[in-house]
């Protein structure tokens, strides 16, 4: 299952449902062997776009191509793209093994090579010793592997995922998902993930598009687009973020916190600053340089491996090493990294 080297290519393309505006001019590509996630929340067309791709929805204007092939121009069982939807989908009535088969069976490949293939996809997804079994006596991780071998069985050049994760619990969702990410590397396929899930879009993909009514608000990799978000919306919807109202002046801003000074000049007059809350710095004593405050402790948070800590100024959240003596009330002073500290654009 070595990677095809074809590029998925998505160019302005339109959806409307009646008076609503899905998707207002997509453009997006995926090269080959890429895991790329469709991050936003309900609403925002990333649903929708998946199923464009995968031949099950109409697009109103625009293109996907794979390697210069044009999909739209194909039926959905003419794309060379298989689809694993939040349900699975499992025929309850078939086993693991024939669930796997269904689809070759359906396009009439000798049953040698089924046997072979459905073999292959078992050892892959570590499906062995549950080829006899029936879906009602499997855990809801094992459906999900199901569902991915019956789906790469027929090696397609992409998978579309949508939302394949949702119905397991915490625990089971946060190792499939490395599991998933394991599998796509070994097999080097395209993957593309449709979640609202910033934690699983973090984990999984090589890059995320952040969507926002129907259209691509940020793209990258997880960590750019983590660590430097463009938007107010990015800022808030990947990860916690403390947002700072602020007027430029100079090189510097002014804000209810007083006079802080980013990395980069704003290109506005009037707008916001953000920084994540672990990038925040705590000490007992006054730091040297620019971004310092001094805040009162409002609430300390345990959680687990960190406290989160509210401070009395403007919201102000940071996270600290949970062993750290820190209580609510204390007087500290905290530094505003100008590295980390970013203008947004809106």
């Amino acid at each position: 299952m070595g990677a095809p080297g074809r590029a998925l290519e998505v160019r302005e393309v339109r959806k409307r449902f009646g008076a609503v505006d899905v998707l207002r001019g997509v453009t997006l590509s995926a090269d080959p062997g890429t895991f790329l996630t469709l991050l936003g929340p309900s609403g925002c067309g990333k649903t929708t776009l998946l199923r464009i791709v995968a031949g099950l929805e109409l697009a109103d204007s625009g293109s996907v191509t794979l390697g210069g092939e044009d999909l739209l121009a194909k039926p959905a069982q003419q794309r060379p793209v298989n689809t694993v939807f939040q349900q699975y989908a499992l025929f309850p009535h078939l086993t693991v093994a024939d669930n796997v088969a269904f689809g070759l069976r359906a396009r009439r490949i000798p049953e040698a090579d089924v046997a072979r293939k459905v073999s292959e996809a078992l050892e892959l997804l570590q499906l062995g010793e549950l080829a006899v079994r029936l879906p009602a006596k499997l855990s809801g991780g094992q459906k999900q592997r199901v569902a991915l071998a019956r789906a790469l069985v027929n090696e397609p050049d992409i998978l579309l995922l949508d939302e394949p994760m949702s119905a397991l619990d915490a625990k089971l969702r946060a190792q499939v998902q490395l599991e998933l990410r394991r599998l796509q590397r070994r097999i080097g396929r395209t993957f593309v993930l449709v979640t609202h899930d910033q934690d699983e879009a973090l984990t999984v993909s090589d890059r995320i598009l952040v969507m926002r009514e129907g259209c691509i608000e940020q793209a990258g990799a997880p960590e750019d687009v983590y660590a430097r978000p463009r938007t107010r919306f990015v800022a808030e919807f990947l990860g916690a973020a403390n947002l700072i109202e602020a007027t430029r002046d100079g090189d510097a801003c002014e804000t209810a916190l007083g006079r802080l000074e980013p990395a980069e000049k704003p290109g506005w007059t009037r707008g916001c600053l953000c920084i994540r809350p672990e990038k925040l710095e705590l000490s007992a004593t006054r730091p040297e340089g620019a971004n310092a405050i001094e805040a009162t402790l409002e609430e300390v948070v345990y959680r687990g491996d960190h406290v989160e800590v509210f401070l009395g100024v403007s919201g102000l959240r940071a996270r600290a090493p949970a062993l750290n003596g820190l209580a609510r009330g204390a007087r500290v002073w905290v530094r505003l990294p100008a590295a980390h500290l970013m203008a947004l654009e809106a």
